[in-house]
């Protein structure tokens, strides 16, 4: 992804979260136990790139490979996992599997380290206009940067963020 394109909040994100969650449920037929919508998608006071991002939950990790099969055909692709949840089994797959990315899914265990991470910085962002805005502002700067920069502009940002959470 070294194409970063950033646009206002569209409506139909959630529509296409809901129809991926309900598609991942049922294609993997009982491995994911919850899929929750994330990222710039959700929030509709930003700007962002157009890719629905879901986290998805499994409580026995031991069918990670036989979930991701089955995800992989809903048309998705498996990569490589982001660097920030390494400490943790983890499966990320994007959609479609060539060109243009418009759906990231990141299983995890359900409850784990990771699926807490994300969580929390989810709900600040929610609960904390200024920072949602300061995301927005990050985004905005970096993606004249090629896609590497871009997100580690966003990971310096995730980074503070957590560090704050750590000193409250």
């Amino acid at each position: 992804m070294n194409d970063i394109r950033l646009q206002p909040f569209q409506p139909t994100w959630k529509q296409e979260f809901e129809q991926t969650r309900s598609l991942l449920l049922w294609a993997t037929e009982g491995w994911l136990t919850e899929s929750l919508h994330i990222g710039g998608t959700r929030l509709d006071s930003t700007v962002t790139q157009p890719i629905v991002d879901v986290i998805a939950g499994m409580t026995d990790m031991r069918g990670l490979n036989d979930a991701c099969s089955l995800v992989e055909g809903l048309n998705f692709r498996r990569v490589e996992s982001p660097h920030w949840c390494e400490e943790e089994l983890v499966a990320r797959l994007f959609k479609p599997r060539v060109g243009s990315v418009t759906h990231s899914v990141l299983i995890v265990r359900h409850g784990g380290k990771t699926w807490n991470r994300v969580l929390a910085m989810q709900n600040w962002l929610d609960g904390n206009y200024v920072d949602a805005q300061r995301l927005q502002n990050v985004k905005l700067d970096a993606a004249t940067l090629c896609g590497g920069e871009y997100e580690f502009q966003k990971s310096l940002f995730f980074q503070e963020m957590e560090r704050s959470f750590d000193e409250a």
